[in-house]
């Protein structure tokens, strides 16, 4: 297969920009939906001897100045709502239990959750963490093994995959948890693995390039010579956690549609986003020796 993409990277570093922006756009418009992981609070799964309409549930949450909750309706469960709050005492919530089976019915709770807000705060500074530790250490990494040119190529790639992602769920409004955590440093092993295997093709024919050949003329060869494998590895990775999203239950739901679509930007990353971020430097720092030359 031999494919001519760089000579348009124009077009493709215009489709990033927009993608880009338009999820920035979409978070200070929507913002992120933080689940009570991240801003502490309770939330409750109750399943409802009878039919009930989330206007009926914030009546009752109202009568305890809780009319702000985050109520939503189980799909395809009528009588089930996930209900979500700040932070209250225990003997708010018993007070709010008896006054949902007074006006609503007898229920079940399914699920009960309660997070404190410090715990919330100390995961958001983990996260981060997490998140600037694993980048410096692709920056090291690439750098030794490679160039800095090929780090930097990298690392604006990585970005480009967590602001789409983080864009997305804004979008949707799709509620995150602590599992946004992991799913973001898996996404990041996989577009960076990603990159590296189409530089190190890149490298090894930068050793053979001849002295009339262009960066844009190797960098479509390098791609050539790994697009299979980035088309398979992709296929076959989003069919395995397509499965987990379709079949693996709601607790693993947001894990999974997280490394779908991240794994569906780190592939368009690693060929539209980084080569051609590195071509142009590349293209430039030979123009710039002609001239002084």
């Amino acid at each position: 297969m031999n494919v001519q993409l760089m000579g348009k990277r124009k077009i493709w570093h215009s489709i990033t920009l927009v993608a880009v922006v338009l999820s920035i756009i979409f978070l200070f418009t929507f913002g992120l939906n933080l689940g009570i992981d991240f801003t502490g609070g309770n939330r409750w799964d109750l399943r409802f001897e009878r039919d009930v309409t989330i206007e009926e549930v914030r009546a009752v949450l109202a009568l305890h100045g809780l009319e702000n909750a985050k109520i939503q309706q189980v799909k395809d469960s009528p009588n089930e709502v996930l209900i979500q709050t700040p932070h209250i005492e225990d003997y708010q919530r018993e007070q709010i239990f008896s006054d949902l089976r007074i006006n609503i019915s007898e229920f079940e709770a399914l699920e009960f959750e309660q997070v404190s807000p410090t715990i919330g705060d100390e995961l958001k500074r983990a996260g981060g963490l997490a998140l600037l530790i694993a980048t410096l250490a692709m920056i090291g990494y690439i750098s030794i093994r490679f160039e800095w040119k090929f780090a930097v190529s990298a690392i604006a790639a990585l970005f480009h995959d967590i602001i789409i992602l983080f864009g997305f769920f804004a979008l949707f409004q799709i509620e995150v948890s602590s599992t946004i955590i992991p799913a973001m440093l898996t996404v990041f092993g996989y577009s960076i693995n990603d990159t590296i295997v189409i530089f190190d093709r890149i490298r090894e024919n930068k050793k053979t390039m001849k002295a009339n050949e262009s960066y844009v003329s190797l960098v479509d060869r390098s791609i050539s010579q790994t697009l299979n494998r980035s088309i398979n590895t992709t296929i076959t990775t989003l069919l395995a956690v397509s499965a987990l999203y379709f079949f693996g239950g709601k607790t693993i739901q947001e894990f999974a549609l997280a490394l779908m679509v991240g794994v569906l930007a780190g592939a368009y990353s690693s060929i539209f986003v980084a080569s051609p971020i590195w071509v142009d430097w590349m293209e430039r720092q030979r123009l710039r020796k002609k001239v002084i030359m």
